[in-house]
């Protein structure tokens, strides 16, 4: 009998997992251990790039077949001090979410070198980054003209 619900909950297992993954993106929402996972690592890649500890206030989050794409504007705890908005490619091995690529920080009118533009930046990531699902950018990055 042990042995038989022990088969059951595997199988239940893998089927609600297999299902998550055919669900297609999905945003983790606040106070969900995934979601805080992937703040995690970003505050990890923001603190080892300008010595600073932030937390972020989350403008896109979309999660798919173990990637993430997330775009948010860092501050400090105290929320008066602001830095630059950061938008980041996560995806997650051995359990871990870590960051794959960053967008470039680009100012509109300013720096308009190929790089900064949606259309390029999205074709270098699906170069570099084959498996990461498309469904995880915003819809603006994914129809660049």
């Amino acid at each position: 009998m042990k042995h038989k619900i022990a088969a059951l909950l595997c199988a239940f297992s893998i089927i609600a997992s297999s299902l998550a993954f055919a669900a297609g993106p999905y945003t983790p929402l606040p106070g969900n251990p995934e979601r805080k996972a992937i703040l995690d690592a970003l505050r990890k890649v923001v603190k080892r790039m300008s010595g600073l500890d932030m937390v972020f206030v989350v403008h896109y989050l979309k999660v798919e077949q173990g990637w993430a794409w997330i775009a948010t504007s860092p501050q400090s705890r105290d929320g008066r001090n602001h830095a630059e908005d950061v938008a980041v490619l996560l995806h997650k091995r051995q359990g871990k979410w870590k960051m794959a690529d960053i967008a470039a920080s680009c100012e509109p009118g300013v720096d308009d070198t190929p790089d900064c533009s949606a259309k390029t930046f999205i074709k270098r990531l699906k170069a570099k980054y084959p498996l990461a699902p498309l469904t995880i950018f915003p819809p603006s990055m994914r129809h660049a003209k």
